[in-house]
């Protein structure tokens, strides 16, 4: 039987993750791995999210920039993780969103 995913994903524990809403946030402050999000739009406004790898602000390079319009939801799953070296920063714009973003910390 062909197996879907790499062996990385078969781990005896779970990813992190850290519940994020309208605003910014360091998800994580060293090196991590980057495994995906999932954003839930508010009803009026259209969600916005820019995931930089950047330990402490909105610099440096971007992990991933998603766009979800109001009322909707939207999975973004990595199959191939993203390092980020520095850290996983979030700037999240939208009224009444909300989300999760999925990472494995360094260590």
């Amino acid at each position: 039987m062909a197996r879907e995913r790499p062996d990385y994903f078969d781990v005896d524990y779970g990813l992190a993750t850290v519940a994020i809403t309208t605003g910014n946030v360091a998800v994580a402050t060293t090196g991590a791995i980057y495994h995906g999000i999932q954003i839930v739009a508010g009803t009026t406004a259209t969600a916005i999210v820019t995931i930089y790898d950047s330990a402490g602000g909105a610099s440096g390079s971007i992990l991933e920039k998603l766009e979800v319009r109001a009322k909707d939801a939207r999975l973004n799953e990595r199959y191939r993780p993203v390092m980020a070296r520095k850290g996983i920063y979030v700037v999240a714009t939208g009224t009444g969103m909300s989300g999760t973003i999925f990472f494995m910390p360094k260590g």
